[in-house]
Order: C-alpha cells, then structure tokens, then sequence
C-alpha cells in the first residue's frame, strides 16, 4: 500500500503541488502519492490523528490553515517559530514535526537572479502566512521591511511580532527596492496590486508569489517598464524540493518537478 502524502487546505483543487510531488515520486521509484486534502478547520485535528495511525509520511499546509497548524503539531523549528507559520509538517514516531520551506523557496528565486538583499527596502503587500516567510527571510538578510495591507488586526499584530512599518492599503506607495504580492491579487490574471506611477524602476525587483499566469499583470507591467521579475513558479518549485527532502527523506529530480509546473502552467 501506498504511503500517504499531500497537500492541506481549503479549496485548492487548483494546487499544481501533486503534479509536482507526483512526477518526483515516480521518477525515484518512492512507493507513496501525493493527494490533495480540502478539509474544513474543524476537521483538522482529527484529521492528523487519523493520519498518524495510517503512518502517513507528511503533509504541505496551505491557505488558510498555515497558522492555525502550528498548534497541532509537537515540535517546530526555530525558523518557522520565527515565522509564525507552517507550510510542512512531517510524521516520525508518532510526532508531528513543523518546518516552513517557504522560507527556503523565497531564498532560492533571490538566489537565482544573484540579489543581494542586505540594505535593501522590501515592500510587501499581504499579511497571511507568506507575508511572514518573506518579511522574516528578508529582515534576516539585511534588508528593511514595510508591509501594505487591508486587515488591521493583522497589520498590528506583525507590527509587534516583527516590529516593522506597517502602511494602510493605498496607492501611494513608499520607497522601495523590491515589491512582493503576498496576495492572491493576479491569481488567474485578475487584479493585482497598487503599482508605482511616476517613477523610474528599471533597477527595482518585482516577485509575485501568485503563479498562475506565470507572468501577473503585476509582473508584465513592470517587466514591459524594465525592471527584473520573479515568478511565483520559482517559489513554488523550490519550497516544494525542500518539502520533499524533509517529507520522503531523498532529493528530488528538480528538472522533472520544473518542467511538469511549466507542461500544466502552460496548459492552464
């Protein structure tokens, strides 16, 4: 019998994760599936019980359950402490352990286009369980960090937690070297958030976390005015690999994880 893996949350049957996990499975002849699990909040607790005497190997956590999982689990890792969120949660003995690989996806796309973030200004729209990873990621590279959201509670709450400026949601944005969307804001090409008007930005970074389009609106505007993009694709391959380290204890065929998300981004 298979062993069991996959994807929490709440209306994600759009996720790419099992394609993804799935291509990585079979390509190292690992005898496990990665499903999808839509569950409701109640439902969460008695889920990983179940989980635990099916011996399941781990899970990824997604929207909206990357906070409130952190009070289901036995032990987490000092980053993600750091982070107030999960993204993986992994089974040994008997024992939930946490961790947040989205930490490590954010990393590698800054990696990947060689930025050095040490004494830039990050804006970031969003104050959810992403917003988190990057804003601790980038205070822990060096960078300064302002956070542009809707919700109040939120807005305060990682005022304390990270003491940082946060800024109600307006058009009218302050300096920046880098603008994240930590919003679903662009998800299907619809929407996206405030745009800087009346400025150069041929030298700033624009990430979107969203990765369906590949390309945003968010990202085309600022790539057709000739500033360097990063897509949410990036992200989403290299947390995933980090989470298959930690959840199947092997290294992933990375190749074969990017090119299944571009075959069905591209199909999408």
């Amino acid at each position: 019998m298979k062993r069991i893996s996959g994807l929490i949350g709440k209306d994600i049957s759009y996720s790419l994760s099992p394609a993804m996990h799935n291509k990585a499975l079979e390509k190292l002849g690992i005898d496990a599936v990665y499903l999808l699990f839509d569950l409701e909040r109640e439902n969460l607790s008695d889920f990983l019980r179940v989980m635990i005497d099916v011996g399941a190997l781990g899970f990824n956590v997604t929207i909206p359950y990357k906070e409130a999982v952190m009070e289901l689990v036995d032990c987490i890792d000092p980053d993600s402490q750091g982070v107030g969120a999960l993204n993986t949660i992994v089974l040994r003995d008997d024992k939930w352990f946490g961790y947040n690989t989205d930490i490590y996806g954010i990393k590698r796309s800054f990696e990947n286009i060689n930025y050095d973030l040490n004494g830039k200004v990050v804006g970031i729209f969003g104050t959810g369980g992403a917003a988190k990873a990057a804003i601790y990621l980038f205070l822990k590279e060096g960078a300064r960090v302002w956070v542009m959201g809707r919700n109040s509670d939120k807005m305060k709450s990682l005022s304390r937690l990270y003491d940082i400026e946060t800024i109600p949601w307006s058009e009218d944005l302050p300096y920046f070297d880098v603008l994240v969307n930590a919003t679903p804001l662009g998800k299907n090409s619809t929407g996206m958030p405030p745009f800087p008007k009346n400025c150069n930005i041929e030298d700033k970074v624009f990430f979107d976390m969203v990765y369906v389009p590949v390309y945003t609106p968010f990202l085309m505007e600022a790539k057709k005015l000739g500033a360097s993009v990063i897509s949410g694709i990036d992200m989403l391959l290299y947390q995933g690999v980090k989470a298959f380290e930690l959840i199947f204890k092997n290294k992933p065929p990375i190749k074969d994880m990017r090119d299944e998300l571009f075959k069905l981004v591209a199909s999408s």
